[in-house]
């Protein structure tokens, strides 16, 4: 019988453990994939309590060695897994891994991140100022990085898996629209106004089909058919400061549509047309050009959207607008579509979306009137 291994003091020696010359301790062991791994500690009685982590990690299937990476370890393994990002959602991977190197939570073993964990740095990043969205969106990718790592059986449980509103309220701005009664007068003003007038018939093509402002501003010529009467959606454009105009595909498959085109479009996209034609083009397929040949950008449009509603407002002061964004004209649209009883699946279809619920919950505002309208209508006919 093999005399047992003992270290410097006496202590005998464990199967797998062993003392190093400069008098540390190392455990050796196979994790889940039959690889050699090693823990070491200065103190035996220390390296014994890791032995017993991770004996449990390995008794649950999980990879001990690959759990001591830290949360932002992690985040970027998942991150360089995403391939044909938009440039908008790769700024938001570069924000939210700064914002992790230089938190503690950032630097946490995932091996140790609990649930708990996860909520105190979510609140303490909402009390320093952190809007409700863009929490939700940092939630969803931390939480996919996590995911991940479930998948990978390096951690047994995600402990992102809980709604941001158990936590924290929904504090976002809730999206304004206007009423029709409102939308008729608004499109009133602007079309006689001296300076809005510029702006009617951009408006009047998103009030009435529902498209996104990127895919307004990629809209060639090709894309637009009077003779059927459709647009083609399957496409956007994006200006971005360093690269300039991009041409993106659709936000998603359900972003590919046609769009049919009512009459008050089909005069406006008419009327632009012939106001394009007059203008030296620096390009030439797009239909929606600013004044020197260029397609607009959201951001100048948002800009002549808050002039508008400035000017809109010192008249009307006792009945004042709410801010309206060019993706206000989206739910606007969308509302009308409820509220004139379009079936929901085609409503889905028009405005792109890939889940029915984004269309009903998100996109769909009903006020008062409405609703009473509605109600009556069917009691009066029952009765």
């Amino acid at each position: 019988m093999s005399e047992k291994r003992k270290d410097n003091r006496g202590r005998i020696l464990r199967t797998g453990e062993s003392q190093r010359k400069d008098g540390t301790y190392q455990y050796r062991y196979a994790d889940i994939f039959g690889t050699r791994r090693y823990i070491y500690d200065a103190n035996l009685n220390k390296l014994r309590e890791k032995e017993k982590d991770v004996q449990k990690q390995l008794d649950q299937g999980l990879d001990y060695a690959n759990g001591k990476m830290t949360v932002i370890e992690l985040y970027e393994q998942y991150v360089s897994t995403k391939r044909n990002t938009r440039e908008n959602t790769k700024k938001s991977y570069a924000y939210f891994a700064k914002m992790l190197h230089n938190d503690t939570f950032g630097r946490k073993e995932i091996l140790k991140v609990k649930t708990l964990d996860v909520k105190k740095w979510l609140i303490k990043l909402h009390d320093s100022g952190l809007s409700y969205g863009t929490l939700n969106t940092l939630k969803v990718v931390v939480g996919g990085a996590f995911k991940m790592a479930c998948e990978e059986n390096i951690i047994l449980k995600n402990p992102c898996a809980f709604p941001l509103s158990s936590i924290i309220s929904n504090d976002a701005n809730k999206k304004e629209v206007l009423s029709l009664e409102q939308q008729k007068e608004f499109l009133s003003f602007v079309r006689d106004d001296a300076w809005g007038s510029k702006c009617y018939d951009i408006i009047v093509v998103l009030l009435n089909t529902g498209m996104r402002i990127g895919e307004l501003s990629g809209l060639t010529i090709d894309d637009v058919d009077f003779e059927r009467r459709r647009i083609k959606i399957d496409h956007q454009l994006q200006y971005y400061d360093k690269k300039g105009y991009t041409v993106e595909k659709a936000k998603s498959k359900s972003g590919n549509r046609v769009i049919p085109m009512s009459d008050d479009v089909y005069d406006s996209l008419k009327r632009l047309l012939k106001k394009r034609n007059q203008i030296e083009r620096e390009f030439d397929d797009y239909v929606f050009l600013n004044r020197n040949g260029r397609p607009i950008r959201s951001t100048t449009f948002s800009n002549s959207l808050r002039q508008i509603r400035k000017r809109y407002n010192e008249i009307h002061q006792d009945n004042p607008l709410p801010n309206i964004t060019p993706h206000s004209f989206r739910h606007m649209f969308c509302s009308n579509m409820v509220n004139a009883k379009m079936n929901a699946k085609m409503l889905q279809y028009i405005m792109g979306h890939a889940d029915i619920s984004v269309t009903l919950n998100v996109y769909s505002h009903i006020d008062y009137d409405t609703v009473e309208k509605s109600m009556l209508d069917i009691l009066n006919v029952k009765n």
